[in-house]
């Protein structure tokens, strides 16, 4: 069996905190990602 590696981090950042993928332009021209903008309850942002 193939040893697989991983470079970097094994858990993949949330896309939804991916301002690339998901952008919001909130009301100060701020790009920000979706789940800044409307973080979902019981999600922590750190």
């Amino acid at each position: 069996m193939k040893k697989i590696t991983t470079t970097g981090s094994v858990r993949k950042a949330d896309a939804s905190l991916d301002p690339t993928l998901n952008p919001v332009e909130l009301d100060s021209k701020e790009i920000v990602s979706w789940g800044i903008a409307f973080p979902r309850p019981g999600s922590r942002v750190g």
